[in-house]
């Protein structure tokens, strides 16, 4: 638990720059960012950090290149309209090329909620996601962020998922 905590410490500080810079360039075309790893939608300034703690996580949906930049246009009217209860933060991975993904020709959109151990929640959560988005024919994981401190499937880890649906 101790050596989790440290990781998660130390994942939080490196990674909070790359998360949360104000960023010139039109973040609703996020595969034209390359001044960051990520583009990120919050509702307000609680929010930017209400998910970094140890029992946090995120739904992650990947989407080819190509429609990435649709996909998280149609994430952020669904994000402020209210339409994904449950998800308190958003992040979408930008052009900028990065070691820790698995695949340079797709991109991540990252949809934060909590508590991480409520598996009936997260699943739920899960669905709301799968269906604004009109997610369908695949399955989408659930990552707490204690994982992700870990590694990522690109860096070696072995386990990157603590649930995952079907849709």
């Amino acid at each position: 638990k101790a050596t989790v905590s440290v990781l998660y410490w130390l994942y939080v500080s490196i990674n909070m720059d790359m998360f949360f810079t104000g960023m010139l360039e039109d973040t609703s075309c996020p595969l034209q960012v390359t001044s960051g790893y990520w583009v990120a939608e919050y509702m307000d300034e609680h929010a930017r950090y209400s998910g970094m703690g140890e029992d946090s996580g995120k739904w992650m949906l990947f989407y080819p290149n190509a429609r990435i930049n649709e996909a998280w246009q149609k994430a952020c009217r669904l994000y402020g309209a209210g339409d994904l209860p449950g998800v308190h933060s958003m992040k979408v991975s930008t052009g900028k090329p990065n070691s820790r993904a698995s695949s340079s020709a797709t991109k991540v959109i990252i949809f934060y909620c909590g508590p991480s151990a409520d598996e009936g929640k997260m699943l739920t959560i899960g669905r709301i996601i799968a269906d604004a988005m009109s997610v369908r024919n695949t399955t989408m994981s659930y990552k707490p962020d204690y994982m992700t401190a870990a590694g990522t499937a690109a860096t070696g880890q072995k386990k990157n998922r603590l649930y995952k649906l079907a849709v």
